[in-house]
């Protein structure tokens, strides 16, 4: 299966800009090193981190936003399972099950709660999650 390509967005875009942009300025404090450069590669290193901070933000988007709406669908798919008729199991399966399913929740939220270091997103309602 191949794999699909997608286009770059404004802000990875920006990002690329600034780095050639760098590179050059770069190369110029190198020939010239003067205030005036390096001023103008501070500017650039200090653009360079808020534009990254933007494609993070991008791509957590894109890629969280993707997982979840599968992880809500497996979940909700497996209540498929709930016909006496074609399934049987007892309350100690659905106990494991709930147990399982929580715990696994719960350790992903730690965890991503964990590695947070500011700011936070909430989903807009239970039907459409995105962030």
């Amino acid at each position: 299966m191949a794999k699909e390509t997608r286009e770059s967005t404004p802000a990875e875009k920006t990002l690329l800009d600034l780095r050639q942009k760098i590179e050059v300025a770069t190369a110029a404090d190198t020939k010239t090193s003067t205030a005036t450069t390096k001023k103008a590669l501070a500017d650039l290193e200090t653009q360079i981190k808020t534009a990254q901070k933007v494609v993070n933000r991008e791509k957590f988007i894109r890629v969280a936003g993707g997982r979840v709406k599968k992880a809500r669908i497996a979940i909700k798919n497996l209540a498929n399972v709930a016909v006496p008729r074609t399934y049987e199991y007892s309350e100690e399966d659905v106990s494991k099950a709930e147990s399982a399913l929580l715990s696994q929740v719960k350790s992903t939220i730690d965890k991503l709660r964990s590695a947070l270091t500011k700011g936070s997103s909430a989903a807009k309602s239970d039907d459409d999650f995105s962030f």
